[in-house]
């Protein structure tokens, strides 16, 4: 049985059971995809985009499906594991395979696929700095038109974890993150993500369920819930499914429109 997709916007706190043809989280997702591209393009020139690894990228594999001018968008990844970009494991290689390779003329802004996590972020800030069609605030924070998020059932963001220095850190827009083992990863910094006209934070199962209501409903110190200080004043919408959605509070303001 698919997935059904529901839109959370969290200023009004609104529930909303998408129409049939947009039951699905991921086509949902591809499908705002599009429209925000299209919108962009249109005001702008070119539409701007961050994306992530992990679920949320594999939603994207509906993309080629799309119609969307490629040629005028720039893709950034919001984390990015230091290995080599034709490495398996790598988000960029998942990316190519997934609806890159189908999307002719896209510009994406990729790391160097080294292996340390402090030099690379650094050299992929670098790298972002240099994107002129990449439109950047007074203080030079890269402004993406549509920051796509996934979110992990400790409340990480990116590759930003509950605890860790890096999440409050915001002196550069990407972040090196060093783990206990394996590779490090790159990710860009709270202050980037919030600085994005628009986000949408995408989450599918049961297993999310606590980790949105945990997200949405309770009061959390800085740091220590990272997802939760996610705030775009521009607009950010929570697209979940069912089982995602399954603890939310009737009570708390969130009704489902059938």
């Amino acid at each position: 049985m698919s997935a059904l997709a529901f839109l959370l916007l969290a200023k009004r706190l609104e529930l909303t059971r998408q129409t049939a043809k947009d039951t699905d989280v991921a086509a949902a997702l591809c499908s705002r995809f599009q429209v925000a591209a299209a919108a962009a393009i249109e005001e702008r020139g070119q539409f701007c985009v961050a994306v992530p690894g992990g679920s949320v990228l594999a939603m994207l594999a509906g993309l080629p499906s799309y119609i969307i001018d490629w040629s005028k968008v720039v893709l950034a990844y919001v984390n990015h594991k230091c290995l080599p970009l034709d490495d398996e494991k790598a988000t960029h290689a998942k990316a190519v395979k997934l609806f890159l390779s189908a999307s002719p003329g896209v510009t994406v802004i990729v790391p160097t696929g080294g292996p340390d996590a402090s030099q690379e972020s650094q050299l992929y800030a670098s790298k972002l700095a240099a994107e002129k069609r990449l439109p950047k605030s007074n203080s030079g924070t890269p402004i993406f038109d549509l920051m796509l998020l996934g979110m992990g059932s400790d409340g990480h963001i990116g590759s930003l974890y509950p605890g860790k220095p890096e999440v409050l850190r915001t002196s550069t827009c990407v972040l090196g993150v060093q783990k206990s083992s394996g590779p490090g990863s790159i990710t860009l910094s709270l202050e980037t993500m919030n600085a994005a006209r628009s986000v949408i934070i995408a989450m599918t199962g049961a297993s999310k369920g606590e980790a949105v209501r945990t997200c949405l409903e309770d009061t959390h110190k800085p740091g220590d819930f990272p997802a939760a200080m996610v705030s775009c004043p521009g607009g950010m919408t929570w697209l979940l499914d069912e089982g995602a959605a399954s603890k939310l509070a009737a009570g708390n303001g969130v009704s489902k429109l059938m």
